[in-house]
Parts: structure tokens; sequence; C-alpha cells
């Protein structure tokens, strides 16, 4: 497996549910077509400061490619951080 670490702000249709549930549906690079998620294969949180970082491991109708990207609270901004690729 190889790993591209990315730090690419990106921008994301999200839903925002009761109690904070966070649930990314597609996500769009800059000049590409958009990236539908089809499943969210984890999540987890970490904190910057007192800032919570939202993390997602996602897979796409495009791609066989594996996704993570983050949520930053602190200024509601969405960033790809890497891509895992078979090879």
């Amino acid at each position: 497996m190889q790993i591209s670490r990315l730090h690419e702000p990106i921008r994301v249709r999200a839903d925002f549910g009761p109690g904070g549930v966070v649930k990314p549906r597609l996500f769009k690079r800059e000049k590409m077509e958009a990236f539908r998620i089809t499943r969210v294969n984890s999540k987890w949180e970490d904190k910057e400061q007192e800032h919570t970082l939202l993390y997602f491991s996602v897979c796409t109708d495009r791609s066989d490619d594996v996704f993570q990207l983050c949520f930053r609270e602190r200024d509601r901004t969405w960033w790809l951080e890497c891509v895992m690729m078979d090879g």
C-alpha cells in the first residue's frame, strides 16, 4: 500500500446531526470532479490545543483508493490529509 500525504484544502458536503454527529457525503478537490462518498470506514477525534479535529477514512464512487479527510472545528475547514492506494 502506498500513502500519499497531501494536506490539501477541499470542499465537502456533509450532514451535521444532533449531538454533533458529522457525516461527510462528498468532497471536491480543486479543478476535479466531485467524489461521492460511498462508505465511512472509520472516524476519530484529535485535539489541536483546545480545538477538535474530526478525521474520517472514506471510500468513494470514483476510486478504489481510501481517503483521509479532516474537519477542523476551529476554523470550520476541511482538508484531504492523505490518500492510500494499492500498489
